[in-house]
């Protein structure tokens, strides 16, 4: 069966690349739940980077781990009993957009979905520069076996 890609003989190693990149991050994160009775270990430093927490008087809380405070569904802080520390949600992302503590899976699941999302770009784009300069990239110099 012959295969053919718009953008060279070497392109779908770089999306297949992408797609492994993400499978790894939800692996790690597989692994970190599931050895963590379903739930994703979060930094206790969540709280104080993210929200500020006070009592019905205004006062500031400190946080520890036994602050009653609602972290989403499927999330518990970070305490001596807690497997797999590194691969929680440790790493402090500060953007625009996702502030935030992130896992180490979680990190690779972006990189992985943001390079197979290039990949889709590129491909599409270079299609259509195949097809206006009037070639057809199915039959051009690009196919490969």
């Amino acid at each position: 069966m012959v295969q053919y890609s718009p953008m060279g003989k070497h392109s779908f190693e770089y999306l297949l690349i992408g797609i492994l990149i993400l499978v790894l991050g939800a692996s790690l994160n597989f692994l970190v739940v599931a050895s963590n009775g379903m739930q994703m270990p979060t930094s206790l430093e969540y709280t104080d980077d993210c929200f500020t927490l006070v009592d019905s008087e205004g006062n500031e809380l400190e946080v520890t781990e036994d602050t009653p405070f609602a972290l989403p569904a499927g999330r518990f802080f970070m305490n001596e009993t807690t497997r797999l520390k590194i691969l929680g949600d440790i790493i402090y992302i500060e953007n625009f957009v996702f502030d935030g503590y992130y896992s180490a899976g979680d990190v690779l699941i972006e990189f992985g979905a943001v390079s197979i999302i290039l990949w889709l770009f590129a491909a599409f784009f270079t299609t259509v520069k195949n097809i206006f300069r009037g070639g057809n990239h199915f039959r051009d110099k690009h196919a490969f076996i």
